[in-house]
């Protein structure tokens, strides 16, 4: 399956080889920022613009919880690797939530930028966040504390991942560049160009060896 969300306030799952539509799952009452599956495919997170982080049941389709309450619209939202927490960034804060309790676990606020993206690393140790001034940040989810800063980009960064080796961070921006950062050092790789229009998103195959890479010049690149 796949999970696609919308403006429309609706969460979809798509069947990959017919491409029928399996369920309509409605909750929000405004646009729907982000969806993702937990690591077991059993439940669907969801964030919206209306300021709620909701919980889902793949099978039924159900919405089985809302967590907490938010002050600003989220941007976004993202299961840990083992699945027991969640991440949500919005205008202020990044937020670490218990998934089982669905309680606020950890805080970061008082940015002067707003948080549009925020991912666990693959050991669920640190979490890297991307903000409207250009900046990537990675902060030590137990300590609470700023490591580093990534800077390098010259507009909004739209979206940034892992490599599934935890070394290396994909960042994309609204400069038209697609930018590999080592995660120890903070320094940049790579830097590639090729798209003539903001990058929007990217995606990591599995084996980490090709990036796929989105823009509003229309196209969608893979790069190796």
């Amino acid at each position: 399956m796949i999970v696609s969300c919308s403006s429309d306030k609706t969460i979809r799952l798509w069947d990959v080889n017919s491409g029928a539509s399996l369920k309509v799952l409605r909750g929000h009452f405004q646009g729907v920022s982000n969806a993702e599956f937990s690591s077991d495919d059993t439940i669907i997170v969801s964030s919206s613009f209306d300021t709620t982080i909701l919980l889902w049941n793949v099978n039924s389709g159900k919405m089985i919880k809302k967590l907490g309450e938010c002050p600003f619209p989220i941007h976004d939202v993202q299961f840990s690797p083992d699945g027991k927490y969640i991440v949500s960034s919005d205008d202020k804060t990044i937020v670490i939530w218990d998934m089982e309790s669905g309680q606020k676990i950890h805080k970061l606020e008082n940015y002067s930028n707003a948080v549009l993206k925020s991912k666990f690393s693959p050991d669920g140790k640190f979490v890297i966040s991307s903000f409207r001034n250009c900046v990537i940040q990675i902060w030590n989810i137990k300590t609470k504390t700023d490591l580093k800063k990534l800077e390098g980009h010259i507009d909004t960064v739209r979206d940034l991942q892992y490599l599934p080796d935890g070394h290396t961070i994909v960042s994309c921006s609204n400069d038209m560049t697609i930018r590999l950062w080592d995660m120890k050092s903070g320094h940049e790789i790579q830097k590639l160009e090729g798209h003539s229009g903001n990058v929007s998103g990217i995606g990591i195959s599995p084996d980490g060896r090709i990036i796929a890479s989105a823009s509003l010049d229309k196209t969608i690149k893979l790069w190796g």
